[in-house]
Order: structure tokens, then C-alpha cells, then sequence
């Protein structure tokens, strides 16, 4: 078995005890790492939600903060990325942070990938610098393979670093499907309304490729469980694709449940 494949089945194996983990509890969101939208409750999407906002007027009004100063995150990117990589890097930088970033691409020269070196290795190796760690990589599975493997090496050395998923292969891309639903919320007004009086759902189309498109996977999941008890109105998801690129079916499976 390859370590795509090994990635592949790691990915299937659905770590329980993470569901839920991430509340409007801020202590529970320090130091954990953030692998897929499931670790989010419904609580604690509001509070990053919040967070978040407060954020954006932190940068408009004041440029940014020294909140995170002497701090550092390394951006490791076996993948091309535009938006991704350089909102993480500005989003450090604006907080008084800095970044090491690690092109581990087939074009890229700063990773000893092109040497042989294994995945896990690399990113033991950039924790023993920084503080956190953005990973994005072509195999599904391989950020979660990574953080369990530097999870249990960090129970000896007390070591253990966050990481962050900035896209798995066609697995999940949590922080593009925050920023998604950030937008919506922000966008229609109506979807943080606790109206009782209005009971029609809020109509998503999700369209194009669903098979292979990682940020999808994610929104999908996202939406079905960003609202609290107090919602009335409810999300429908309608999928709109090609017979050959339709929505996984463990996808459609945890909407629906």
C-alpha cells in the first residue's frame, strides 16, 4: 500500500471524540487542530462567525494588531494556491505574526520532498520552528494522517502543534467552506434571523463538479450543521451536476442525517 492509499483509507476512519469539539467555549478552540467542519458545534460556529467579524473591523479600522507577535506559522502548500495561501500569510502577518513558507509543489524548490523525505517527517520538522502549521496537500486523508502521526510522536516529547486543513486532495477544505458560509450570513441577512413567524428554508444550489470539488464536500457538510435549536426556517441543499461529477455519497448521506 502507497501513502496515498494509506491516506486514502486514514481518511475514512472518522475520529469520534473531535465532532463537535469546537463550541463558544474559546478554551476549546486553543491549541486544537482543524481538520474538517465536523469538529464544529453549531455554538462554536457562531463564535468563530463573530470572531471573525470583529476581525475585519480590527483591520479596517486599525490595520491589524500585535496579538500574535513573535509567533510562527509555517505554510506548507503541495498544491498552487493564490488566495489561500496569501490570506493565511496576511491574516498572520496583520496580527503581528510571521510565516515560513514551504513550496512542496512538483515545481517547488524549498522541500525535501524532492529528496525522498515522507510527509510527516517534514512537518515534525517545521513544529520544532513554528508554532502552527497550514498544510495543503494532493492525497485525501493526508492532513489528518499527519496530525494523528504528530500527535502520538508529540505524547513523548509534549511537542503536539496545531494544524490547520487548507485542502486535502478531494476530501475537505474547511477554511474556504467558513469563509463560504461567513459570506452568506454576512450576504442575506435573513439567515441569522430567528423570525418564528417565517418558516421557509434557506435554498442552496451547489453546482458544477461535487465529486472532486474538496470546498463543496465541505459547505455542504457546513450548512447542514451551522444551525442552532432556535432555527425554524431550515437549509435545503439542491446538487446540480453531471451524472459523473455528483456528490459523494457519504456527503449526501451526513446532510441528510
Amino acid at each position: 500500500m502507497n501513502g496515498s492509499q494509506a491516506a486514502e483509507e486514514h481518511h475514512e476512519a472518522v475520529h469520534v471524540d473531535m465532532v463537535d469539539q469546537l463550541t463558544s467555549d474559546k478554551k476549546t478552540w486553543d491549541g486544537t487542530s482543524l481538520l474538517s467542519v465536523t469538529q464544529i458545534s453549531p455554538s462554536g460556529l457562531n463564535l468563530l462567525c463573530s470572531v471573525a467579524s470583529e476581525m475585519r473591523e480590527l483591520v479596517a479600522r486599525e490595520g491589524g494588531d500585535e496579538r500574535l507577535k513573535h509567533k510562527l506559522m509555517a505554510s506548507v502548500f503541495y498544491e498552487a494556491s493564490t488566495r489561500t495561501s496569501c490570506s493565511f500569510q496576511a491574516a498572520m502577518m496583520r496580527l503581528g505574526g510571521r510565516v515560513l513558507h514551504v513550496d512542496g509543489g512538483a515545481s517547488g524548490n524549498s522541500s525535501a520532498a524532492k529528496k525522498g523525505e515522507t510527509l510527516s517527517d517534514t512537518i515534525r520538522c517545521l513544529q520544532c520552528y513554528t508554532d502552527v502549521t497550514v498544510l495543503r496537500h494532493f492525497s485525501r486523508g493526508s492532513v489528518r494522517q499527519v496530525h494523528d502521526e504528530s500527535k502520538a510522536a508529540a505524547q513523548r516529547d509534549h511537542s503536539h502543534q496545531p494544524i490547520l486543513n487548507a485542502g486535502d486532495g478531494v476530501g475537505e477544505h474547511p477554511t474556504q467552506a467558513l469563509l463560504d458560509l461567513f459570506t452568506i450570513r454576512d450576504e442575506l441577512s435573513s439567515f441569522l434571523s430567528d423570525d418564528k413567524s417565517s418558516t421557509e428554508p434557506l435554498v442552496v444550489v451547489l453546482l458544477g463538479d461535487l465529486k472532486h470539488g474538496r470546498t463543496v464536500h465541505s459547505l455542504a457538510k457546513l450548512l447542514a450543521r451551522s444551525r442552532g435549536e432556535k432555527d425554524t426556517r431550515g437549509i435545503v441543499l439542491r446538487y446540480c451536476a453531471p451524472g459523473t461529477l455528483e456528490m459523494p455519497a457519504n456527503v449526501q448521506e451526513y446532510v441528510a442525517t
